[in-house]
This record gives structure tokens, C-alpha cells and sequence, in this order.
């Protein structure tokens, strides 16, 4: 006969075992964020710092990009009213050339 053999408890665990793979990802997340926060405060530092600066000219940051946009109009109104000058000089430059060469045809 055989003895009969005990039952054995499974081990319970004190710990618990955290894998690589379960790391480095973790480790990836928290960069990815740190990096997101860095930019995000970069970018509003800058802009509190320029705040301040045209706070201290004593303008505020929304009439200068208003004034900007308004800039931007002017100088597309007169690239184009440029372009049509140019037109109308190129038709007389022209004419005039035709005209000269009808004048010494003639003579």
C-alpha cells in the first residue's frame, strides 16, 4: 500500500512580479507625457513672456494681431493693385513701341 500522500497547499504569492514588457511600456507612457507637458509649457511661457513684453510697451496682444490682420490686407491690396499697375504698363510699353515703329515706318 501506498502512503497516503498529503494535500499540498498552493503557494501563495508575497509579491507580485512585474513583468519587462509591463515596464518599458510604462516607462514609454511617462516619457510620451513628459515630453506633451514640456512642449504645452514651452509654448505658454512664450506666450506669457511676449504678454509681458507688450504689456510693457502698452499695447495688448489682441490689438497687435488685429492690427497684424489688418497689415496682411493692406499689403495683399496693394501687391495687387502692384500687379495691376505692371499690367498697364506692359499694355502702354507696347503701344508705345507699335506707335514708334508705325512713326518710323512712315518716314
Amino acid at each position: 500500500m501506498e502512503p497516503i500522500k498529503q494535500a499540498q497547499e498552493p503557494k501563495k504569492r508575497t509579491h507580485v512580479a512585474v513583468h519587462h514588457h509591463h515596464v518599458s511600456l510604462t516607462l514609454m507612457i511617462i516619457i510620451a507625457l513628459l515630453v506633451v507637458v514640456i512642449i504645452i509649457s514651452k509654448h505658454a511661457f512664450i506666450g506669457y513672456r511676449l504678454e509681458k513684453q507688450f504689456e510693457k510697451v502698452g499695447m495688448k496682444v489682441e490689438s497687435v494681431i488685429f492690427e497684424m490682420d489688418s497689415l496682411k490686407s493692406e499689403i495683399l491690396f496693394t501687391e495687387t493693385r502692384l500687379e495691376s499697375c505692371k499690367l498697364l504698363n506692359n499694355e502702354s510699353f507696347e503701344t508705345i513701341k507699335t506707335e514708334k515703329n508705325n512713326l518710323f515706318i512712315c518716314e
